[in-house]
């Protein structure tokens, strides 16, 4: 069995052509332009190039609340890349996708896994994507972030991931808070999953974020456990590809 996530309905093919207000774009789709929902607060840098081939969603039902998501019935799922590759831009999807891990794959989380929770709230203004207790008794976090960049090095010659692709005071909010956990016994994880199958190691991004960049060597050292994934990414679903991506 391949870990995978399904979308609801498969995914329609559109042209992407441009974003504004952060949470809305144009798409061209079957003759007409359409508003789609932009399901990521990130710069997605490199990826938003107009004429570009994306894949959008169409809602079975739109819930009437004021939020602008709810407002639309399409929302973007994927970007082509200039690479070519499919790109998976929403960012609940690897809070899905690390529930079917822990559910059906535990074996990527820990071999020891007992018990789990998701969503779970360390304090009055953070949570983490995912707690679990082992068979013997210990406890730990996880938190999950959405990797879209990808970069060449033109050293290696290889694509490689990055994440943030822009200053996240969440995230160094984040990963001090794993810190703190891990410095009182617990382990803790950070799981990169790039919705992306082109990706062959992963680097944090210096020159967009060198806060985030220092803190996550900090983490490491400390002994937060960092996994990259790459996932491939179609009008089907987002499949794993490579659990074991190797950090610079």
């Amino acid at each position: 069995m391949v870990m995978e996530y399904r979308w609801p309905t498969p995914l329609k093919k559109g042209i992407f052509l441009k974003r504004y207000q952060r949470f809305l774009a144009e798409i061209e789709w079957e003759g007409q332009t359409i508003m789609a929902h932009v399901p990521n607060t990130g710069s997605l840098l490199g990826l938003l190039n107009s004429g570009c081939e994306a894949l959008i969603e169409q809602k079975v039902s739109v819930k009437k609340k004021p939020s602008a998501a709810n407002k639309l019935s399409w929302s973007l799922k994927a970007l082509k890349s200039q690479e070519g590759t499919w790109v998976g831009v929403d960012t609940q999807v690897p809070h899905y996708l690390l529930k079917i891990a822990l559910t059906q794959y535990p074996n990527l989380i820990h071999p020891h896994l007992l018990d789990f929770k998701t969503e779970v709230p360390v304090s009055s203004d953070t949570r983490f994507d995912g707690w679990y207790r082992l068979a013997s008794g210990e406890e730990g976090f996880i938190e999950v972030k959405n990797v879209t960049l990808g970069q060449m090095d033109p050293t290696l010659k290889i694509m490689v991931a990055h994440f943030p692709d822009a200053p996240t005071s969440r995230g160094l909010k984040h990963l001090k808070t794993l810190m703190e956990l891990k410095s009182k016994g617990y382990q803790c994880q950070l799981i990169l999953m790039a919705q992306r199958s082109d990706v062959n190691a992963f680097s944090p991004s210096h020159h967009i974020d060198p806060q985030w960049s220092a803190a996550f060597y900090r983490a490491r050292h400390q002994g937060i456990q960092v996994k990259c994934w790459s996932f491939s990414v179609d009008h089907h679903g987002v499949t794993l590809r490579n659990s074991d991506i190797p950090i610079k």
